[in-house]
């Protein structure tokens, strides 16, 4: 007698073995595909652009060597997320920055940069911006056009990092306000911060005005009012001290 035949059985037997078929056809498929695409010279990196917030741009081989990234390097070899952070790593000075692909071939970036408001005396000169960021720029002269934050010693601030220290934040507060209130005075100016209980500003012109550790806001607007004042009589005090209701100027 002949065995019945299970016609069902093979039905779902054919069923599977030809989804088992397509899916590794498919995988087949993709990781050619892969293949194709790490190796094709079409996909190999020929270009990339650098364009900065102030208008400064880099192009090509300039480009590449800012991004480190070599030229025919697989362009699917380009973690974006991954490279911004090596990029901030060799670049501490980038305040943000954004990367993306251009296809088949190029890569492109956006960078911000930090900017130095002021500047630090660490055995050299360091700038740091509004932040409090120590840039990591030294200079053996003292930095133009940017104010000195005096009473920073070395060891209570890391170069390339944030500075989170008590002293600097107090001094970028006053020189934010300063900005807005005396901006037309065109004064130029060191912050002595040695004792956070009583900030001094420092003119080039050597006179000194006493803050004390807050209120900087309202010392600023009668200190304005006072500095119109002296220049229209001519004086040249060696102190004026805004630590009490009315200023007072100690003359030289």
């Amino acid at each position: 007698m002949f065995k019945k035949i299970d016609y069902d059985k093979i039905k779902t037997v054919f069923f599977f073995s030809s989804w088992i078929v397509l899916v590794l056809l498919l995988v087949l498929f993709f990781r050619i595909m892969q293949n194709y695409k790490v190796s094709s010279y079409s996909f190999k990196i020929k270009d990339a652009d650098v364009v900065f917030s102030d208008g400064v741009e880099l192009k090509n081989n300039d480009a590449l060597r800012y991004l480190n990234i070599k030229k025919g390097e697989s362009i699917f070899s380009i973690d974006p997320r991954l490279k911004i952070k090596d990029v901030f790593k060799k670049h501490p000075e980038i305040l943000k920055m954004s990367l993306y692909k251009q296809m088949p071939d190029k890569i492109a970036a956006n960078v911000t940069n930090r900017t130095s408001v002021a500047q630090v005396h660490l055995g050299r000169y360091y700038p740091l911006d509004s932040e409090g960021f120590v840039l990591p720029f030294p200079s053996n002269f003292r930095i133009k056009s940017l104010p000195l934050i005096r009473g920073i010693k070395p060891g209570e601030v890391a170069v390339a990092s944030d500075s989170d220290n008590v002293k600097i934040d107090a001094a970028l507060e006053l020189l934010d306000l300063i900005k807005v209130i005396l901006t037309e005075m065109e004064i130029s100016f060191d912050i002595d911060v040695s004792n956070i209980e009583n900030i001094n500003l420092m003119f080039t012109n050597d006179i000194k005005i006493k803050f004390g550790k807050d209120g900087f806001q309202d010392k600023l607007m009668r200190l304005k009012l006072v500095l119109a004042d002296i220049k229209a009589k001519s004086l040249n005090p060696a102190i004026i001290d805004l630590r009490f209701d009315k200023a007072v100027l100690i003359p030289r």
